[in-house]
């Protein structure tokens, strides 16, 4: 199933019907070289990236990375890995995915505009969720709870349904 959107504007919303997940493990390498590289993914086009802990050879603890990526950037986000990290090795799986159609929505709460991502459900019903660097910055310039912003902004969201 494709996945579209009723929005072009986002490349979230334009997203491809199949994605690949490059992977490695790696055991030798600083929490800091760690997020750097994932920062450096992210700049450079990945979907996704993950770190999730896991035993390594000879019992050392150590880090499965995952980046999704489409097709068009597998080369310069293998690139950015084997630069930016320790591993000699990316596996790489093509791999389906089905999403909800969705579209990006600006609304208005007390503290000011906030972007919303609203998902159209199966049975037609609708879900959103606020942008949270939109909520975070709200929330710091007019000190109320982070959790409030996003709750205004989820239920304005959804007065459109």
């Amino acid at each position: 199933m494709p996945c579209d959107s009723t929005s072009p504007l986002s490349r979230e919303t334009d997203a491809p019907e199949t994605i690949v997940k490059l992977e490695c493990d790696i055991d030798d390498a600083s929490p800091e070289v760690l997020a750097y590289a994932a920062d450096r993914l992210r700049e450079a086009g990945a979907r996704e990236v993950h770190w999730l802990p896991l035993y390594c050879k000879k019992g050392r603890p150590g880090w499965q990375l995952q980046v999704i990526c489409s097709h068009e950037d597998i080369e310069r986000l293998q690139t950015i890995i084997f630069l930016e990290t320790t591993t000699n090795g990316i596996r790489r799986q093509v791999m389906e995915r089905v999403c909800l159609p969705r579209r990006f929505e600006q609304v208005t709460t007390p503290w000011g505009e906030v972007s919303v991502k609203v998902a159209t459900l199966p049975d037609g019903s609708e879900r959103a969720a606020p942008e949270y660097e939109d909520c975070a910055r709200l929330a710091r310039e007019h000190g109320v709870p982070l959790q409030r912003v996003m709750q205004a902004a989820q239920s304005a969201a959804l007065r459109f349904e």
